[in-house]
């Protein structure tokens, strides 16, 4: 006897809730502890067997890289709103964003080298943002020859990386307004100079 669509349909929307819930509770807990958890943790957590995780994705590392592959997808969704040719609309774009989603990048920056799958989300993450770079201030530097439109670029890259918007926010403790009015500001100078 064949199973109705409807109940295919319903296990189908519970194995991918129980994916989520799974994955969730793995990026709470690296965020809490700032190491990779263990695979008990993340079963107790999304309360469910660690069998499940296991079948679902295969090891400690698939799970690791499927949280890493979301949260890149959240930061890519994320970051397309922001409008091209709009330096300030663009640093507002990225601020939202490192409000909701920096300290995940600065624990998997921290945990570089010592797991394939952070190692592999930080490359990425690094893609990413050069990505973001490249499109929302292209015409900026639309007109420039390859080795200058390269050097403001890379300028670009750095002064909107995550660890700036640390230093200036968490370490030197500017508040976000003064954050993202900052990195206006060196984003001009880079982009706007003659």
């Amino acid at each position: 006897m064949k199973s109705r669509p409807y109940v295919q349909n319903r296990r189908a929307e519970a194995a991918a809730n129980t994916a989520a819930r799974i994955i969730e509770a793995v990026t709470h807990l690296f965020l809490e502890s700032g190491d990779t958890p263990t695979l008990e943790a993340v079963a107790q957590r999304a309360e469910v067997a660690v069998q499940t995780i296991l079948r679902r994705f295969g090891s400690k590392e698939g799970l690791l890289a499927a949280a890493f592959d979301d949260h890149r997808q959240r930061v890519v969704d994320q970051r397309n709103h922001a409008p091209v040719g709009d330096i300030v609309g663009a640093v507002a774009n990225l601020g939202e964003h490192y409000a909701e989603a920096a300290d995940v990048a600065l624990r998997l920056l921290a945990n570089e080298g010592k797991s394939s799958a952070a190692t592999e989300a930080t490359r990425e993450g690094r893609a990413v943002h050069r990505a973001w770079v490249e499109r929302v201030f292209a015409p900026f530097v639309a007109a420039l020859d390859e080795p200058e439109r390269e050097r403001r670029l890379v300028q670009a890259v750095v002064v909107t990386d995550v660890y700036v918007w640390k230093l200036l926010h968490r370490d030197l403790g500017l508040s976000r307004a003064e954050t993202e009015s900052t990195m206006v500001e060196l984003l001009r100078r880079i982009l706007i100079s003659t």
